[in-house]
């Protein structure tokens, strides 16, 4: 798969990230730094934090 402006990628490290014990909030922030708006992908970080 091939992602041009990085979107998908961003999304997929948040989830993994998150999946693997970050909090859902450092890895938006880091994404923001990024140029990332991860908003849209918070009720499934959040879910995913309290599922770990």
């Amino acid at each position: 798969a091939y992602c041009r402006s990085g979107t998908r990628s961003c999304n997929l490290w948040a989830l993994a990230a998150v999946k693997a014990g970050a909090h859902p909030d450092a890895a938006m922030a880091k994404a923001a730094a990024a140029g990332y708006d991860l908003t849209g992908l918070r009720p499934l970080l959040d879910a995913l934090s309290t599922a770990a």
